[in-house]
């Protein structure tokens, strides 16, 4: 064979088979590049580092009999991040009240008359009714914790999952309320949000925090829309 021969390539078509196996290995191919974005860089990256951040919040109340004729009562603000970014708590007010309630009494309260009663009837339609007096609530504790976004110098910063706490005691003498009531307001925000402003807050007459007011100060409002006012429930002692 002549060595300096010119060679000859033969191509071939693919088949119509062949034809849609390589558009199908392309199409999965960019299929899973686009799964691979979702999962590593939008729901690791840019979802959280856009995320509202959310926060679960409830009192934890007890109290214990001391010797002496005392009792302790604990009062805890207990926060729970829930969300999936890390979040802070920008400062809380809190106010613990006794409650001490009246004796059960009756009392006759006309209703309407019946269909068919008589106006020349001498009895006159009533219903006995049975209530409590209303509460009386003492003040026993009052407490403003700025935190660093409101012009303090600490951090409280709660990972995700994560459960932060912060208790208040006080030892009463035993049997002085029927019950406990805790009354907190507090703000939070993002972890890497970094603007501050003092905060302060005003009093009540009795020397309790104005609480419900937190939420509408307006260095607070500007600082962070996330402020929330809630009261638990009378904790039977």
């Amino acid at each position: 064979m002549d060595e300096h021969a010119s060679s000859h390539h033969v191509y071939t078509h693919p088949s119509k088979v062949e034809h849609w196996r390589h558009l199908i290995e392309i199409v999965a191919l960019v299929v899973a590049a686009v799964w691979g974005f979702y999962v590593f860089v939008y729901q690791e990256r840019i979802k959280p580092a856009n995320e509202a951040p959310d926060i679960d919040f409830h009192f934890d109340v007890s109290h214990q009999y001391l010797i002496g004729n005392r009792e302790l009562a604990k009062v805890s603000l207990v926060w729970r991040n829930t969300g999936s970014t890390e979040a802070q708590i920008d400062g809380f007010a809190e106010n613990i009240y006794g409650s001490n309630y009246g004796e059960f009494g009756t009392q006759l309260r006309p209703v309407p008359a019946p269909f068919g009663w008589k106006a020349d009837h001498t009895a006159v339609p009533t219903v006995v009714e049975s209530r409590a007096m209303p509460a009386h609530y003492t003040l026993i504790e009052t407490w403003f914790k700025p935190w660093h976004p409101m012009g303090g110098y600490l951090f409280a910063h709660i990972m995700p999952g994560q459960q932060v706490s912060m208790p208040a005691q006080v030892v009463l003498p035993r049997n002085r309320f029927a019950g406990i009531v805790g009354v907190a307001a507090y703000c939070f925000r993002r972890a890497d949000d970094h603007r501050s402003a003092i905060v302060r807050l005003k009093r009540h007459s009795d020397g309790s925090f104005e609480t419900e007011a937190l939420g509408r100060d307006e260095s607070a409002a500007h600082l962070n829309p996330h402020c929330t006012y809630s009261v638990s429930g009378d904790y039977a002692l």
